[in-house]
């Protein structure tokens, strides 16, 4: 319809040429890539974005075959055009540096990748605000390349050694990551403002970066001007005798500028290491971790997790000690075993172990030994990607969940700060609120009335099932009869369906319970913190950022507040993992110690059980809130009684996502225990913040 040469048609070969290379068919990949690139240079000419969006890729067909020199030379020339054209801080110029850094890493050049490598992610926090106005096949051409050069920085930085430093590049990504989801809210980085151009400064990189600026600058200035001459003469119908001379001087001087530009990137070995020692072991990153960890007290160990194109890397962080591993997967392999785990979690009948021990393995194995000489007794976990949707506490070690060894909880950026929060007061209460009811696009939750029943203290009438009859603002059928024992952990009070408005939320967060727990359907949506929802009694829907905003749910004092019945399956799709971290963040910067959220909806008297007994440990026993969460999770899978009520395998998922999960586990064997001892009856809650 368009055309071979239509620019739309071109982006769809560069794509195509993608597909083929991701399925293995890197032949057919090269030719389509070469046949694209040289079609767009003859129609549109060779600085045209979408002419410099396919030598990237390209170059990233040629890494596939391994010829790392051929992508290498495809690359500096496009680095320059895209450099002058377009300035050092376009999404070209930053793919370019990126891919730049990976031909540099498969020759094995260390040193020249972590320039190129920091060159991208310098350069990203300008060019990925200017992503959306490119054409959308120059866009999806330059998504992978764009994505990529923190986790890239990261991998060859701990390639090399310099933990310390790759700890500051996993910090600003997810710095990028957070600003993405919440710009209204998000501080610029977590160094109070720190540019990423920091990077350079004191470290190897430093001489060959101050050389680039130098050429850089040259080029786009040059590059400015003559884009301007030629905006003018497009509006006047030409150029004027002076501006036509200015012109051809622009166009005699771009040859020199170009040449001064590729012979920097023939000098760059002999540029590096002119800037001076890595950073010191305790500066930046490396001090707020020990901060946090001498904050936390004995027993606590920092584990990190990043996943890169070929590897998944790992920094565990201890009193005294700092140690690396990796894992051979790479991260489109990652991906897909944590969807393959995700799938299995969510269905009861399946067995998940196998995929359990595989991410055991990959996450913890390395690091295993380590661990136990530290003296390891809670882990903090920083995790990356697709990993945020899996909850470590599955994980399989052979012989026992991760949960039987350790109680695990997630650390963002502000626990650190978090961690110094006190202590509750003696004789702790809660605010308990949920929906039972279904409404348009939210299914009933069944289990929420036990739920709510399990957090708030009742008295059960004689004979009534262990986990029901609750008197609850909103519920039907009053208070209960008198007689029997107190139910629910705590003291308080609950309010359910219509009593659960905005004002009962706003009311909650301002008294003195030191939990707030709300048990409604909660989608955290990749978007943006706008997306993520919230649903209230009255079928209304608060979002993140409405809470963040609101004076009136300032959440300073809270030791602890829960979601139950959150949802990730949305952000699974669509996402890479950072909503979720993201949410536990923001929660925590607008002034709660720690977030209690689950990864998937149980609604289950499982859970009634599990939120009565982590509430009970916490806040009757003292026990710290992952020990706590630990202590729930062990007394629900090893629930005996609980074999009759269990009712079996979870309700089918609905339509396509069905289809997707049975795509991925059809082959997986039977889950063959009893009870609630698989671990999607307990694993779904996660602690994120102040564990203590």
């Amino acid at each position: 319809a368009l055309g071979p040469y239509n620019p739309r048609t071109l982006s769809s070969r560069g794509n195509l040429a993608a597909i083929m290379e991701r399925s293995g068919d890197r032949e057919a990949a090269n030719e389509t890539a070469a046949r694209a690139l040289e079609d767009a240079r003859n129609a549109l000419g060779p600085g045209h974005p979408l002419s410099l969006a396919l030598a990237n890729g390209l170059a990233s067909t040629r890494m596939a075959e391994g010829d790392y020199a051929a992508a290498k030379a495809l690359l500096a020339p496009a680095l320059e055009e895209a450099v002058r054209l377009y300035g050092p801080g376009h999404p070209l110029a930053a793919a370019a540096a990126a891919n730049l850094g990976e031909a540099s890493m498969g020759l094995g050049d260390l040193e020249e990748s972590t320039f190129f490598f920091k060159l991208a992610a310098e350069a990203s926090g300008d060019a990925l605000p200017r992503l959306p106005a490119l054409d959308e096949g120059v866009r999806r051409s330059l998504a992978k390349a764009m994505e990529r050069p923190w986790h890239s920085l990261f991998d060859a930085l701990a390639k090399a050694g310099r933990t310390e430093e790759a700890l500051e590049a996993l910090d600003l990504l997810k710095a990028d990551e957070f600003a993405a989801l919440d710009p209204g809210h998000s501080p610029n980085g977590p160094y109070g403002g720190q540019p990423a151009a920091d990077l350079f400064s004191g470290t190897p990189e430093a001489g060959a970066r101050r050389a680039y600026a130098a050429v850089a600058d040259a080029a786009a200035a040059a590059g400015r001007e003559r884009a301007a001459l030629d905006d003018a003469a497009a509006a006047e119908g030409g150029l004027s005798p002076e501006s036509s001379a200015r012109a051809g001087e622009l166009d005699a001087a771009a040859a020199e500028t170009k040449a001064a530009f590729l012979d920097f990137l023939e000098r760059l070995p002999s540029l590096l290491g002119e800037g001076g020692a890595p950073a010191a072991p305790t500066s930046g990153s490396m001090s707020r971790r020990l901060e946090a960890l001498a904050a936390a007290g004995a027993g606590a160990a920092m584990v990190h997790a990043v996943s890169a194109d070929r590897a998944l890397y790992l920094v565990m962080v201890a009193p005294g000690f700092v140690s690396a591993g990796e894992a051979a997967i790479s991260n489109w392999e990652l991906v897909r075993l944590v969807a393959e785990f995700r799938a299995l979690l969510e269905d009861a009948s399946k067995d998940p172990r196998p995929a359990a021990k595989r991410l055991y393995d990959a996450v913890i194995g390395p690091l295993e030994a380590d661990l136990e000489a530290c003296g390891a007794e809670t882990l903090m976990l920083s995790l990356d990607g697709a990993l945020r949707y899996a909850p470590a506490a599955a994980f399989w070690d052979g012989e026992r969940w991760l949960a039987e060894k350790y109680p695990t909880a997630i650390f963002t950026e502000t626990t650190a700060s978090r961690l110094r929060d006190p202590p509750p007061s003696a004789g702790a209460s809660a605010r308990a609120m949920g929906v039972t009811a279904a409404w348009p696009g939210f299914p009933a939750l069944s289990g929420v009335r036990e739920e709510i029943a399990s957090v708030v203290k009742s008295r059960q009438p004689e004979g009534a099932p262990a986990a029901g009859g609750a008197a609850v603002a909103g519920a039907e059928g009053g208070a209960p009869a008198p007689g029997g024992e107190p139910y629910g952990a705590l003291d308080g009070e609950a309010f359910l369906d219509a009593a659960f408005t905005r004002r009962a939320l706003s009311e909650s967060v301002a008294s003195e319970a030191q939990a707030v727990h709300v048990a409604s359907h909660l989608r955290l949506d990749p978007a943006g913190h706008d997306n993520t929802e919230l649903l209230l009694g009255n079928g209304r829907t608060i979002s993140l950022g409405a809470i963040e905003s609101a004076p009136d749910l300032d959440l300073k004092g809270i030791d602890l507040l829960a979601f139950s019945a959150s949802d990730t399956a949305s952000g699974f799709r669509r996402g890479r993992g950072a909503e979720v971290e993201s949410f536990g963040e923001a929660l925590q910067r607008s002034g709660a110690t720690a977030v209690l959220a689950s990864l998937w909806t149980v609604s289950d008297l499982s859970t009634a059980k599990l939120v009565r007994e982590f509430y009970r440990l916490r806040y009757s026993e003292g026990k710290d809130k992952a020990e706590a969460l630990r202590g729930a999770q062990l007394a629900v899978m090893r629930d005996a009684a609980a074999q009759a009520a269990a009712a079996g395998s979870p309700a089918p998922r609905a339509g396509g996502e069905q289809e997707r999960a049975g795509a991925l586990t059809g082959n997986a064997p039977r889950w063959d225990g009893k009870g609630y001892s698989h671990p999607y009856y307990w694993a779904h809650f996660i602690v994120i913040g102040n564990w203590r």
